[in-house]
């Protein structure tokens, strides 16, 4: 099972989880209404169906809570989330980074990573994207020992720019 489908089911018993407590907080508000206005046979209904739907709320979160079966250390150590990653990126219309073992991407929610990549691609390809390019290549050429054939590590150029004060905004 790869962790896109784990967290797809806990998301869909979490749902479950949301319908039964919605119910459960529109009994608590009657309950509080008819205290309010003083209804007391309101008071005394919402009360009871309260008392009933309480347990409807216990067991199922902690059956939710209980079927997280899923073993995260093993997924990361084995490198599964690395071709999870790649998948959900290809749907995004991205490609993986790698720089010899490494990916440039954090092993979080691979549908969530290639939709931020997207998103940040995106915004970048707006009005600045010229000024970026210019910064990229004056960071290549102070890095590069070859003047006429600027190239740099996008590591390297990525701890050059992470140095720059403001840059976790940008």
């Amino acid at each position: 099972m790869s962790l896109e489908d784990a967290l797809q089911a806990q998301e869909e018993q979490v749902d479950d989880l949301l319908k039964a407590a919605a119910k459960y907080q529109a009994v608590l508000k009657n309950w509080k209404k008819a205290c309010q206005v003083g209804h007391l046979a309101n008071r005394q209904k919402a009360a009871a169906q309260a008392v009933d739907l309480a347990p409807a709320l216990a067991a199922p979160a902690s059956e939710a809570a209980d079927a997280w079966q899923f073993d995260v250390r093993a997924y990361l150590e084995s490198g599964e989330w690395r071709g999870e990653l790649r998948i959900a990126m290809e749907k995004q219309g991205l490609r993986a980074l790698e720089e010899g073992e490494s990916l440039i991407s954090s092993p979080l929610r691979p549908r969530v990573v290639a939709a931020e990549l997207k998103r940040l691609r995106e915004r970048a390809s707006g009005g600045n994207s010229q000024e970026f390019l210019d910064s990229l290549f004056a960071v290549a050429a102070r890095l590069s020992p070859d003047a006429d054939a600027p190239f740099a590590k996008f590591r390297d150029i990525y701890d050059l720019f992470s140095l720059t004060p403001g840059w976790k905004k940008d």
